[in-house]
């Protein structure tokens, strides 16, 4: 319970967490209303077009989850706040759990509701396909902003840590077309390719690049130091 008040203590200390939140969100809002220009207004749209235009959405707002798990990974160890949270909670492994478990519950409603505005902006009435795709957005953004999390304690900097996300998740899928099929096994491709088609091995693609985003955290901060 210690690790969790900390950490929830922590990440609501943090100015520039809570900036990144206000303008994530009123970023969401204004892509919303300026791609909804540009959709055909219809009762009811095809699924693989509500799907596409998650995704070209979500591409957009992913950045701002970026931000936030890298954020709130790295901020501490820029000021005193790394050494004061092992002080008060000295495990480490449940330190980390409790940065997991909080970030998580802050940032999964946010993208649940988010994808759902999406969502009904895009399709008045989504039939399964369509919620699926949504369905699918905002676990993508929960599951960046934890994968950001581990690289951000990994990496312990906000600029190296954000140059590789931005490069894995954001510039791989423009460069697609030249890495060829490798590029398939890179996050940002495979998400991409999951949001709109929902392959499970894209799935497994993106959950496996987040699992060892987390591990490497974990372990950098049980063997270095605070």
């Amino acid at each position: 319970m210690s690790a969790l008040r900390a950490e929830a203590l922590k990440l609501g200390s943090l100015p520039a967490l809570r900036w990144t939140a206000v303008l994530t969100v009123l970023g969401a809002a204004l892509m919303l209303l300026t791609l909804r220009q540009g959709v055909p207004r219809a009762d009811s749209a095809p699924a693989q077009a509500v799907a596409a235009a998650m995704w070209t959405w979500g591409g957009l707002v992913q950045v701002g989850f970026l931000a936030a798990g890298v954020l709130a990974s790295t901020k501490e160890h820029t000021s005193a706040l790394g050494r004061t949270t092992l002080l008060v909670e000295p495990r480490r492994p449940a330190v980390w759990a409790g940065r997991l478990a909080v970030l998580t519950a802050v940032i999964l409603p946010v993208a649940a509701t988010l994808a759902g505005a999406a969502l009904l902006t895009f399709d008045a009435n989504p039939v399964h396909g369509s919620v699926e795709a949504a369905a699918r957005t905002g676990a993508w953004l929960v599951v960046l902003a934890v994968a950001a999390t581990g690289a951000g304690a990994a990496l312990r900097q906000v600029l190296a840590a954000t140059s590789v996300l931005l490069l894995l998740v954001v510039v791989a899928p423009a460069t697609a077309q030249i890495l060829g099929e490798w590029s398939h096994w890179l996050p940002g491709v495979a998400a991409q390719d999951w949001v709109r088609e929902g392959a499970w091995q894209d799935g497994a693609v993106v959950l496996a690049w987040s699992l060892a985003a987390v591990v490497a955290g974990a372990v950098r901060l049980t063997r270095s130091d605070a």
